[in-house]
């Protein structure tokens, strides 16, 4: 009976943890990896600033993410590639929120729902391979 209380009580606390209310944005976990969603596109701060990468998807093919609308904006054809590193980009935090503006260009705002995990407004996920420092 010990052990069953014991077990309940580590449940109970391992789901309190993982609540998204506790989910805080840094600016760190762009660095390195940086953010990829299933689609191939990533975000990544680096020391030249930051790096955006991957193809334009494809319209009909599936929901489009915030950075094929920012593609189709430039003019990215469908399916052609992308990579480009803007050095004066800046990144902010509000919460469990990040900020990625490309001053006079773009704006993304991103979510954390999960200590890997962000999605953008269009509800499309990227995920990151390391954890955060903080």
């Amino acid at each position: 009976m010990k052990k069953l209380l014991v077990f309940l009580f580590t449940i109970l606390l391992l789901s309190a943890c993982t609540s998204n209310d506790d989910l805080v944005a840094y600016v760190d976990d762009f660095k390195n990896s940086g953010f990829q969603n299933n689609a191939g596109q990533s975000m990544a701060l680096t020391e030249e600033g930051l790096m955006m990468s991957g193809p334009r998807n494809e319209s009909g093919s599936k929901k489009l993410s915030d950075i094929d609308l920012f593609l189709e904006s430039l003019g990215i054809q469908e399916g052609e590639h992308f990579l480009q590193i803007y050095e004066n980009a800046k990144i902010t935090t509000d919460g469990s929120k990040y900020i990625v503006s490309i001053p006079n260009i773009v704006q993304f705002e991103f979510e954390k729902i999960g200590e890997r995990i962000i999605k953008d407004s269009q509800g499309i996920e990227y995920f990151t391979a390391e954890y955060s420092k903080e």
